[in-house]
């Protein structure tokens, strides 16, 4: 990466993390899950978690994204506050960031790695950061020994807190994205946990996984997707009966890296949902809230 601070130009090498170790599934100890689980939340829940981010007295978020920056992608040490500035200054480029064919898998790849979209690393980085515990509100869904994939991944919020907080449950976790940075900072960030795999999905390929799964995260992506419908209906196929979707379906204008055919398909796919699964929580007529459903037909 050359790295002028404001003028980047990525060149992104992923490591072979495409399958589990044989043997391997999360370990870790309940009760001191259960201690940073809560302590975390107590934190959240009265405002402090916030207040020490935005103050930049908890700092173990950036201490994080710095060592990415500076050793993986070999770009100048920053500070806090190249932080902060970088964060505005890549979000003045990436609002004129939009895909240019999106039916061509080329074009909807080379919009996604778009170096204008470093701005996306960056905001979703400080999000998490103010939003740890994205997990929480599904902690009654992870149980012991499931397999949980996150499709569309991003940054791996959902797999970032299932490895940190639910590391006793023995999980098998599978990321999967298309080949950008953000894939890229999820494959680095997980780097060490052998029970977790990732793939590099081809956007022209709607039927990429393989695995059977309890649990599938489909969180902010079916805006962004050229074929939303196939997808959901492969999901579909490789979730076990009984297993559990967790999406939720944004409304959009497709623009930016939003699709047309997600805007067009939004309604064909929340029918589909609604005539495979059955509702554990959520309501379809609501405008892209979470959902939870479960795969029983």
């Amino acid at each position: 990466m050359e790295n002028k601070y404001d003028k980047i130009s990525l060149n992104l090498s992923f490591s072979d993390k495409e399958n589990y170790d044989p043997k391997a599934a999360s370990k870790g100890n309940a009760f001191l899950n259960f201690l940073k689980l809560y302590f975390r939340g107590f934190l959240m829940k009265i405002g402090i978690h916030k207040k020490l981010v935005y103050s930049n007295l908890s700092l173990r978020w950036f201490y994080s994204f710095r060592d990415y920056w500076a050793e993986q992608l070999q770009g100048r040490p920053i500070f806090p506050h190249d932080f902060y500035f970088l964060l505005c200054h890549f979000r003045t480029k990436y609002q004129d960031l939009e895909i240019g064919n999106e039916k061509d898998p080329d074009d909807f790849l080379k919009a996604w790695c778009d170096d204008r979209n470093v701005y996306s690393l960056f905001s979703y980085v400080f999000k998490t950061a103010l939003q740890p515990l994205t997990i929480y509100k599904f902690r009654k869904y992870i149980k012991k020994n499931a397999i949980v994939c996150e499709y569309g991944c991003g940054i791996a919020p959902i797999s970032q807190g299932l490895v940190k907080y639910f590391s006793h449950k023995h999980l098998k976790i599978h990321c999967a994205d298309i080949p950008n940075v953000l894939l890229h900072y999820a494959d680095w960030k997980l780097k060490n946990c052998d029970f977790v795999k990732t793939t590099k999905i081809n956007p022209s390929d709607c039927s990429p996984l393989q695995d059977n799964y309890d649990i599938i995260f489909l969180l902010a992506v079916l805006e962004h997707l050229p074929s939303p419908l196939a997808v959901v209906q492969h999901l579909y196929q490789r979730l076990k009966l009984n297993g559990v979707l967790i999406f939720n379906y944004l409304k959009s204008e497709g623009t930016g890296l939003d699709t047309k055919a997600g805007v067009e398909q939004r309604s064909a796919v929340l029918k589909w949902i609604k005539e495979h699964f059955r509702v554990l929580e959520g309501d379809f007529d609501s405008d892209g809230e979470t959902m939870v459903v479960r795969k029983s037909i």
